[in-house]
């Protein structure tokens, strides 16, 4: 087997520009190796070891500026500004330091939390459930009764012998009915939707994590038939759903670079097509956090006329672990501008600056200066 070289250089009568880079892939393989740097009048070795066989690809760079980060520190933007080969604007980029280790405490706090609030949720809401249910079967019971013994022929009891009437007594009392009166009340009572770790955003419409879309035979008998999936197949297979739930799936992870953006379309319809004949809606991720969280403020914005920043807050407000990353939290912010013709009414750096605070404010500012 043979090692083999590649080497880069300029024909004659050209000369490489300083900033030239060439990087080196295989022509069935995206993401190039490290870009090498080509110095010029002088010939640039790119790779040694390659085996003979199998088409390359070489990829050719220009250096288009720089970003003088200067010393980190956790929470700080540097930002500038660069002309880009073939376009006529200047290209505005802009990089955060995030701590990391915080930002993940934070989470894990968040999460325990929420966990907490869940149990003690579920435990009033098995209460609740069961104080209902208890005066469900008294009044179907008193029903029952009172059916019964209106179905009955009238009893009819004489009185006791009357003492002997003086001669001008009067006649004997009449025969006297004594069936209860019946019981007029037939409305049945409300019994309201009580899943693990899920919140009601509106009326039909529910937040939660993937506990509360676990239990499919719950969500049957307190009659949601209609499931927003924001979980990847791994997470929560097909295979799980139930027959009886339509299902939308969001195919996407929690990561800034996701294109969740693309299914808020049709997700957003899938949601308000049963909002809108009052039937319940479940939409989730694995928390509750971010991706389903995300979905349910785009749908605020499509449906309801709701800028970002009052959706945003209506959401948090009903499950306060509502935090979307800060990719989906930009692209809500571009979602905005296009469906309501605004500039975004959350400030990105501020709500950069408050997700990356290991404890952030409970309401904070996030509108733009």
């Amino acid at each position: 087997m043979v090692d083999l070289e590649l080497w880069l250089e300029a024909l004659p009568g050209f000369v490489l520009p300083a900033d030239c880079f060439a990087a080196v892939r295989r022509a069935d393989a995206a993401p190039p190796e490290a870009p090498s740097r080509c110095v010029p009048h002088q010939v640039s070795r790119l790779c040694s070891g390659i085996q003979a066989g199998g088409p390359l690809v070489v990829e050719i760079f220009q250096k288009v500026g720089s970003i003088d980060v200067g010393h980190l520190r956790a929470g700080m933007t540097a930002e500038t500004g660069m002309k880009w080969p073939g376009s006529s604007l200047e290209l505005r980029i802009r990089l955060a330091v995030v701590d990391v280790l915080a930002a993940a405490a934070a989470a894990a706090a968040a999460a325990a939390g929420a966990e907490a609030e869940a149990a003690a949720w579920a435990t009033a809401a098995a209460a609740a459930d069961q104080e209902a249910r208890q005066q469900w079967e008294a009044a179907n019971q008193a029903e029952a009764v009172a059916k019964a013994v209106a179905e009955a022929p009238p009893v009819q009891v004489s009185p006791p012998p009357p003492p002997p009437p003086p001669a001008t007594a009067s006649p004997a009392p009449a025969i006297v009915s004594r069936i209860p009166p019946r019981i007029q009340d037939d409305k049945r009572l409300y019994k309201p939707i009580a899943l693990n770790n899920c919140d009601q955003i509106l009326p039909y419409l529910y937040l939660g994590g993937v506990q509360a879309a676990s239990d499919t035979e719950s969500l049957v008998q307190q009659g949601i038939r209609a499931v927003c999936c924001c979980c990847r197949e791994l997470e929560f297979p097909t295979n799980e759903f139930n027959k009886d739930i339509e299902y939308y799936r969001v195919d996407v992870e929690d990561m800034s670079r996701e294109p969740i953006e693309l299914y808020w379309p049709e997700a957003t319809e899938f949601i308000h097509s049963w909002v809108s004949r009052e039937q319940p809606v479940l939409v989730h991720c694995r928390a509750g956090v971010s991706r389903s969280a995300s979905c349910v403020i785009a749908y605020l914005i499509t449906y309801h006329n709701m800028s970002l920043h009052d959706a945003f807050f209506l959401v948090r407000s009903r499950r306060s672990i509502v935090t979307p990353n800060l990719g989906f939290m930009e692209k809500l912010g571009e979602f905005e501008e296009a469906k309501r013709g605004t500039e975004p009414s959350i400030e990105i750096n501020k709500y950069m600056s408050w997700y990356t605070t290991p404890e952030r404010a409970a309401v904070p500012d996030l509108k733009p200066d």
